[in-house]
C-alpha cells in the first residue's frame, strides 16, 4: 500500500471482506460453509471483530446463516437471492438499467397518477429548485422525484426493485449536483429535463412521459462521457 493513502478503518475493511465472500458466494468459490472466522483473520490479515462485522452484513443481506458451534454457512440460492447494483454507480451499464427501468415507470405514472403523486413530485422538484438556487447539493430531491414517479406508477414490484436499486441510483446523481457539476451546468439542464418529464406525466401523456425519461437518462449518460443503447427508439 503508498504510504501516504490513509488506512482503512475498521469498517472499511468489513466492507471490502463482505464484497470479497460475496462475490465468492456468487462466483460458487463457497457452496455450503465460509472458512471460521479464524482462517478469515488469518486470510484478510484483521481482527476477528472486522470479520465479525463482515460475516454480520453478509447476514443481513441473506446470503449467509450461522449456526451455533458450527460456523457460517451458504443460504441455498443465495447467489440468485440478492441483488446489487455495481459499486460504480455512473456507469453504462447502470444508466442503462436506469434507462430501460425508468422510461417504463414514467409511463405507467402517467396513466396512473393522482394528485396526491403529482404534489409529492412538485414538492421534490422544489426542494431541487432551492438547491439549484444555492448551488447545493439537490440529490435527496432528485431521489424523491424519482420515487415518487415509482410510487404514481401503481406497480408494486416496480417500486420495491427501485427501492432495492436505490442507494447506486442515488450515488449516480451524485456528480449531477456536484459543485462541478453546478458549474457544468449539469444541474440546471437536468432540472429542465425534470420539469419536462413532470409536465408529460402531469398531462396524461403516456408516450410522452417515457420520451421525456429516455431523453433524460440519455442526456445524463453523455453528460458523464458514457454510450448506452438509446432502448425505445422509434
Amino acid at each position: 500500500m503508498d504510504k501516504n493513502t490513509p488506512p482503512q478503518s475498521a469498517s472499511g475493511r468489513a466492507d471490502t471482506i463482505c464484497k470479497v465472500l460475496a462475490q465468492g458466494i456468487r462466483d460458487g468459490e463457497w457452496s455450503a460453509r465460509l472458512p471460521t472466522e479464524q482462517q478469515l483473520v488469518e486470510r484478510f490479515g484483521v481482527s476477528r471483530p472486522v470479520v465479525r462485522e463482515a460475516l454480520a452484513r453478509l447476514k443481513g443481506d441473506g446470503l449467509i446463516v450461522s449456526r451455533q458451534g458450527s460456523g457460517a454457512f451458504v443460504v441455498p440460492e443465495a447467489a440468485t437471492r440478492n441483488f446489487r447494483l455495481a459499486d460504480e454507480p455512473v456507469s453504462a451499464d447502470v444508466l442503462e438499467l436506469r434507462l430501460i427501468i425508468e422510461t417504463g415507470a414514467a409511463e405507467l405514472a402517467a396513466l396512473r397518477r393522482s394528485e396526491s403523486d403529482l404534489a409529492a413530485m412538485r414538492a421534490a422538484l422544489e426542494e431541487m429548485e432551492d438547491a439549484l438556487a444555492r448551488g447545493e447539493d439537490g440529490s435527496s430531491g432528485d431521489d424523491a422525484f424519482h420515487r415518487a414517479i415509482a410510487a404514481a406508477a401503481g406497480n408494486a414490484q416496480l417500486e420495491r426493485l427501485i427501492a432495492l436499486m436505490s442507494h447506486a441510483i442515488s450515488a449516480s446523481r451524485k456528480p449531477t449536483w456536484s459543485p462541478h457539476g453546478h458549474d457544468r451546468g449539469r444541474a440546471a439542464i437536468a432540472q429542465e429535463e425534470h420539469h419536462d418529464l413532470l409536465d408529460a406525466i402531469a398531462a396524461g401523456d403516456a408516450a410522452a412521459a417515457r420520451t421525456a425519461a429516455r431523453k433524460h437518462l440519455l442526456a445524463a449518460a453523455a453528460r458523464f462521457g458514457c454510450r448506452i443503447a438509446s432502448v425505445g427508439d422509434e
